[in-house]
């Protein structure tokens, strides 16, 4: 989700904590959902993993 060629790795780590900030307070399906849609590109033809984890604070 965060490496794209001719890209800096850092600039897909930016992309990333922007997209997920937006979407923090979604619950965590629509969270993802939101999230992948926000980081595929329309041509992407890579293999995608995405795991999510929310921890609840007592």
């Amino acid at each position: 989700m965060v490496e794209r060629r001719n890209e800096d790795l850092t600039d897909g780590l930016d992309r990333l904590r922007r997209h997920a900030s937006t979407a923090a307070r979604r619950p965590l399906a629509p969270f993802c959902d939101e999230l992948l849609a926000g980081m595929l590109t329309a041509d992407n033809d890579d293999d995608t993993a995405l795991v999510a984890l929310r921890l609840s604070v007592p």
